[in-house]
């Protein structure tokens, strides 16, 4: 009797356990679904077995977690390793909310014993991406990871936060958006702690553009460091220590023919028009709500520096909104000294300058040597159909008008043009 009963029972419990393992994937969806969703993770599919030696086989897994897929597929779990041998990720855009939570101090939960992570092959896609990357996952130990394939980068877990490296060249570039003629290369160490990203690179970075059959190329080397802040999508960049030149080839003077006839218009303006410049950045530059902020920047010539100082900008609304303070100066054998300081704001430019030169260009026929000059300028709607007035003062050597000469010259001359394009002048000499 108890015999009967008791072999009753054991096949009653195996009927459980083969119904409950041919019917595992409903029933592990019923009760672990609606757990992870509570954290915001859907699990969509799931499909496991056991294998012979007792370890956790996944055949297949779904998850979604606020619009990112995750498929994963042929994984093998046991007390040493999670092997994952192949994943896709697909990444999508989230909506912009102005609701949306803002950000906090990590605070992760690091198991000091768990099996440690392989993923073998994992393909990220993007709407944006111009190409899918495939990379590799490898946890050699616990809670630091090494990724390779079109990715190369190392990053280590802490409860408080994340750091790493991660190496950036063409041909991630060119995967992540193509770009014609960059050639770029940079080391980048990176801190995150949930809040703030910090980045530090040494870069070594070269783009050749065209215009108008102008070829300009731009290099940058050496070590840049910036901050972001995820709440208030503040960038802070420190960009001193780049070394970067602009080069310009010669083909760009003959742009000049649009702007004179003259040969020897042309001929002046080429000389006095570097075609090499290096470029100085400081040490802290501001991007934020798309607006561009910098306390000064430098383009220094070999007879030619242009500083721009207190720059404000927002790229949406251009050129309304550009405010700056330009300080400009020349030196060569023809002109002595030529400086020029100009305030920009409100679609409007005041300034002064000071011009001092040897001779006047072979250009004019009047012959003037020693000719000293310094004023004041207003430009209003430089942008568009731009007019102002101009105030200056001016010494002559001596000046040769035909048969006429004249020594130790000097006059005042009041200028200015309005909008309907009419143009006044008065010399007071």
């Amino acid at each position: 009797m108890f015999k009967r009963v008791g072999w009753s029972l054991l096949i009653l419990l195996l009927s459980v356990l083969t119904l409950g393992y041919v019917f595992r994937m409903p029933i592990t969806l019923h009760f672990v679904a609606p757990s992870l969703q509570d954290s915001g993770v859907e699990l969509h599919c799931l499909d496991w077995s056991l294998t012979t030696n007792l370890e956790l086989h996944v055949q297949r897994a779904c998850i979604g977690y606020q619009g990112q897929q995750l498929e994963l597929a042929d994984i093998t779990v046991n007390t040493k390793q999670v092997i994952i041998n192949r994943a896709n990720l697909r990444l999508a855009t989230p909506a912009s909310s102005a609701g949306s939570s803002a950000a906090t101090k990590l605070a992760l939960t690091l198991i000091e014993n768990r099996p440690l992570l392989t993923v073998n092959r994992l393909v990220i896609s993007h709407p944006q991406l111009a190409k899918s990357l495939a990379i590799s996952v490898h946890e050699p130990i616990l809670n630091q990871f090494a990724v390779s394939g079109d990715i190369t980068a190392r990053a280590s877990l802490f409860t408080d936060h994340v750091t790493g490296q991660v190496k950036l060249d063409n041909e991630l570039v060119s995967k992540v958006k193509h770009i014609a003629r960059l050639n770029i290369n940079s080391q980048n160490r990176f801190s995150f702690d949930g809040v703030g990203l910090t980045l530090d690179s040494q870069i070594d970075g070269q783009y050749a553009a065209e215009l108008e059959s102008c070829a300009i190329t731009f290099k940058v080397n050496g070590n840049v460091s910036s901050q972001y802040d995820l709440n208030t999508k503040r960038l802070t960049l420190d960009g001193q220590q780049l070394i970067s030149s602009l080069a310009a080839q010669e083909n760009c003077l003959q742009q000049i023919a649009k702007l004179t006839t003259d040969t020897k218009q042309q001929q002046f303006i080429a000389k006095q028009t570097p075609l090499h410049w290096q470029l100085q950045l400081p040490a802290q530059i501001l991007w934020q709500d798309n607006t561009l902020q910098l306390d000064t920047v430098n383009f220094v010539a070999a007879t030619s520096e242009l500083k721009v100082n207190n720059l404000n900008v927002n790229i949406n609304d251009l050129p309304n909104s550009l405010k700056a303070e330009l300080a400009f100066s020349l030196q060569n054998d023809e002109i002595k000294k030529f400086n020029l300081a100009a305030q920009i704001a409100a679609h409007e430019a005041i300034g002064k300058y000071q011009l001092d030169l040897v001779q006047l260009p072979d250009f004019i026929v009047e012959d003037a040597k020693n000719l000293t000059s310094n004023g004041e300028f207003t430009v209003n709607d430089i942008f568009t159909a731009a007019y102002g007035r101009l105030s200056a003062q001016f010494a002559i050597g001596k000046l040769t008008i035909n048969e006429l000469v004249v020594n130790r010259y000097q006059g005042t001359l009041t200028a200015g043009i309005n909008k309907q394009r009419y143009l006044t002048a008065a010399l007071d000499s």
